[in-house]
């Protein structure tokens, strides 16, 4: 279990790494995640660091699985009646362990440091993402630079270039409640129904009628009630098992209320130093926060960055430019709160049925994947093929062997239209400016072939037909896939490259040379 040492009284923090990347051109990225739902649900991200320059590390807060809890006489700092000093201490000393991990981590994995090119474009470093409610810790590190030891900073300055503030919510910064929306936590009586509304909450899809307004009058008060497939929310597309695996509602009971207690008064000023305060600046004046809010978040995140903004714009005005840290806020497209699991098919090559994936089962959920296996026709348990269909295949006419192999391609596709609707699995999109949407926060269907290592042998034509008829059958099968409007399909045939978009909701990507990552 890797472990960093954090404080002189023996706590540790857990992390996950992705792993180092070939040469010195990639970029750490540490995660830190938020309110009950802990590091693994960013599991899914890891792999597609590498390919992306990035090396990334969710860490686990304290009292989260692997990292140690704190004591009840710790706990006593943000109990109900502490004073305004012992919150503000308390929450400090969270921020000062993240420092303490990033200057081991920097010392034992031998990361690049930041450093610029002959063009002057950085490279290597090391970023610090807090995600939602982790954004206390970001905060209390980035205001209490000054309680850092010199040792500990002279370590982290060479690397550390950005600080993410990621859908954070109002509370973390101070920000006063609004009426007449609610919070999740404080609707329901018992634990069990808190719980239950919370994972709603904050893994819906909030369709706001007016972001443009830049006002709490053009948010929505709740979430989607009857939401399309793709907006279906992302703890409700997960099976239970996958929940738990990624979430720690002890801790939300246990501590995270107690947190959430503690004065806006001391989040606000944590919050104002971190941002505004001249002297903290000055300590690794390269650092600067970008904000990124997610569009369909509750309105709980979305307010943050307006005010935010307004706040930066102002204190701007009065000093003739900002006084502490440059911001910059970003707004991140159709995304919800949440981050997401992947889902793999996996269809198996000749001889060697889909049994052969049986050992991976046990890893797919602690990984954010949820892996389907699918035994072709004559195999263990799906239909026997027929004397008609042997006579098919062993026919010397090409036009009905290349019927036959259709005719399972599209029976494939029935499957996958199928098994999308049956359990909501949403959609991966490509707009018409070629960006891919979606991404890690946003499950996809991706087909794997076992024996070619290509998504949907079955879809491919027979050997040896030109290009011109193999691209026949493309738009028939795919007419059977948008029926869900949810999978993103990828193959090739005989170097010919397909783009065939947009259809209903979907875009599908048909390129060459390369799979679905």
């Amino acid at each position: 279990m890797p472990l960093a040492p954090v404080n002189e009284e023996g706590g540790h923090l857990y992390y996950e790494d992705s792993g180092p990347v070939e040469g010195t051109r990639y970029t750490t990225l540490v995660i830190i995640h938020g309110t009950a739902i802990h590091g693994a649900i960013f599991r899914p991200m890891m792999a597609f660091a590498a390919p992306n320059r990035l090396r990334i590390v969710v860490v686990n807060r304290r009292n989260y699985p692997g990292s140690t809890p704190h004591t009840e006489d710790e706990l006593v700092a943000i109990a109900k009646g502490s004073s305004l000093e012992s919150q503000s201490a308390f929450i400090a000393r969270q921020g000062l362990e993240i420092a303490e991990f990033l200057s081991w981590f920097i010392e034992t994995q031998d990361i690049p440091q930041a450093h610029e090119d002959e063009e002057g474009t950085v490279h290597g470093g090391l970023a610090l993402a807090g995600w939602s409610s982790a954004n206390t810790l970001v905060f209390a590190l980035l205001s209490h630079l000054t309680q850092v030891p010199d040792k500990t900073r002279a370590t982290i300055e060479p690397y550390l270039r950005t600080c993410f503030h990621y859908d954070g919510p109002r509370w973390t910064s101070g920000l006063p409640h609004i009426e007449p929306f609610t919070r999740s936590l404080s609707d329901a009586s018992t634990q069990e129904e808190r719980w239950a509304l919370f994972e709603l909450w904050v893994s819906a899809y909030h369709q706001h009628p007016n972001l443009a307004s830049r006002s709490t009058q053009g948010l929505a008060l709740r979430w989607l009630d009857n939401p399309p497939p793709d907006k279906i929310p992302t703890f409700r597309r997960m099976t239970r098992e996958e929940v738990e695996s990624v979430s720690s509602p002890s801790v939300l009971w246990n501590y995270e209320v107690l947190l959430r207690g503690t004065a806006p008064s001391v989040h606000a000023d944590h919050m104002r130093k971190a941002l505004f305060d001249k002297e903290n600046a000055d300590i690794w004046p390269v650092v600067k926060v970008k904000y990124v809010q997610c569009s369909e978040s509750p309105w709980e995140m979305l307010s943050v960055m307006w005010e935010t903004e307004k706040l930066y714009e102002d204190t701007c005005g009065e000093n003739g430019g900002p006084p502490g840290r440059t911001i910059e806020f970003h707004l991140m497209e159709d995304a919800n709160h949440c981050g997401n699991y992947l889902t793999v098919v996996l269809v198996h090559g000749t001889a060697i049925h889909g049994a052969i994936f049986h050992c991976l089962l046990p890893f797919a959920a602690a990984n954010g994947l949820r892996l389907v296996m699918v035994n072709r026709l004559d195999y263990p348990g799906s239909t026997r093929l027929t004397d008609e269909d042997l006579a098919a295949l062993a026919s010397p006419d090409n036009e009905t062997r290349a019927e036959y192999i259709r005719q399972r391609a599209l029976e494939f596709g029935e499957f996958l239209a199928w098994y999308v609707q049956q359990e909501k699995i949403p959609p991966y999109t490509v707009a018409d400016d070629g960006k891919e949407e979606g991404g890690y926060r946003a499950a996809r269907l991706v087909v794997r072939d076992y024996v070619f290592a290509e998504p949907s042998r079955m879809a491919r034509a027979c050997p040896g037909e030109d290009a011109t008829r193999a691209g026949a059958v493309f738009p028939r099968l795919l007419r059977i896939w948008c029926v869900s409007s949810n999978v993103l399909v990828s193959f090739w045939n005989d170097g010919e490259q397909f783009q065939i978009r947009p259809v209903g909701r979907m875009a599908f990507r048909i390129h060459q040379g390369s799979t679905i990552p």
